[in-house]
């Protein structure tokens, strides 16, 4: 038997800026510790983007208002781009990074 979350209480506000986004659907992408969260204020639900192994500190979201981008700290960190609907990995970005990533935007 696995561990699953059911709902996370939190929101990383040290030492983050531009970290909580509305997206398309009209939920709200945030990150706390290491996980992205995307709160849906109809539902009153959550879904969990849980592939960091670190603490996130940085977070992007695409024009499209659906492709999120999350960044961790840490000696060899990674950033991951994933579906803010479906919370599946599209990308992930690692190798010649290192000590944590302060900043992400999508261009």
């Amino acid at each position: 038997m696995s561990a699953s979350i059911d709902w996370v209480y939190g929101y990383r506000g040290y030492k983050s800026k531009n970290n909580l986004r509305y997206l398309a659907d009209g939920s709200i992408a945030y990150h706390t510790a290491g996980l992205g969260v995307v709160y849906d204020s109809q539902t009153q639900t959550q879904r969990h983007f849980d592939k960091h192994t670190d603490d996130v500190t940085a977070m992007a979201v695409a024009p499209d208002g659906k492709t999120v981008a999350t960044g961790e700290v840490g000696k060899k960190p990674k950033i991951f781009v994933w579906d803010g609907v479906t919370m599946q990995v599209l990308h992930t970005l690692s190798g010649k990074l290192q000590r944590g990533i302060k900043c992400l935007s999508f261009s």
